[in-house]
């Protein structure tokens, strides 16, 4: 099976000359968004359950609030229905997708629960997780397809500031942008997705998304900007410099 691609690039510098370069466009959404971790793992200054793959993160704001279970790396072919294949109900979307960040590449599976709009507002960074932010489909996802799941005691850490903008335009691309903001971090990541085609076989949709790649780089390029350096995805540095603070 193939599944689409999410291409990233996380801007180097400052946030606002970045967005201006980008004829500053007007935000789609604005949210707050709390990650969990493994409490014992935090006392020890460890990130467990990033470190296994495992990535548990909780948003509020404006909308729906939703909350992910997301395992990256990840190998679902192999894994037990209905995790195997992407699916969508009344009360869960899951995705498979690849994720592309320079020269790392992976699998990520993706179980998004939605919620009532200001229902998942999490307590202030160290808090233990509310019950109920999981749902029971999360938690069978990770149960079946992660070997670091224990859900013994998780705790939160954010609120880190989110502000989306969708579709915007860039050298005839439509290109998603998100900025974090947390403690002295203001990140912005650039984002598009190429998606397979009737009759694409694999190698076919990896070479149009490295096209897709290299004119993203190019575009950023010819902006004056430039496409940060740091390998490590925004979710690995938001959570390291945050648990360094528990």
């Amino acid at each position: 099976m193939l599944y689409p691609i999410e291409i990233k690039a996380n801007i180097e510098g400052g946030v606002a000359d970045a967005l201006a370069a980008l004829g500053d466009p007007v935000p789609s959404t604005k949210r707050l968004i709390w990650f969990a971790e493994d409490g014992d793992g935090l006392a020890n200054g460890e990130l467990r359950l990033l470190a296994g793959g495992v990535i548990l993160r909780f948003r509020s704001g404006e909308g729906p609030d939703d909350s992910t279970a997301k395992l990256r790396p990840c190998l679902p072919p192999g894994w037990i229905p209905p995790w195997n294949a992407p699916f969508e109900n009344d009360s869960l979307e899951y995705r498979i997708e690849g994720d592309w960040s320079g020269q790392r590449r992976s699998i990520a599976a993706s179980a998004v629960a939605t919620f009532g709009q200001g229902s998942l507002a999490q307590a202030g960074g160290g808090a233990p997780l509310r019950k109920g932010t999981l749902t029971s489909q999360q938690d069978s996802l990770l149960w079946l397809c992660s070997d670091v799941w224990a859900a013994q005691r998780l705790v939160v850490l954010g609120p880190i500031a989110s502000t989306k903008w969708d579709d915007v335009p860039l050298a005839g691309m439509k290109v998603n942008a998100e900025r974090w903001t947390v403690e002295d971090m203001d990140f912005l990541e650039l984002s598009i997705r190429v998606k397979p085609k009737d009759h694409d076989g694999q190698s076919d949709l990896e070479t149009r998304a490295e096209k897709r790649q290299a004119e993203l780089a190019a575009a950023i390029a010819d902006l004056g900007l430039q496409v940060a350096t740091n390998t490590d995805n925004k979710t690995q540095r938001v959570l390291t410099a945050l648990a360094k603070k528990k």
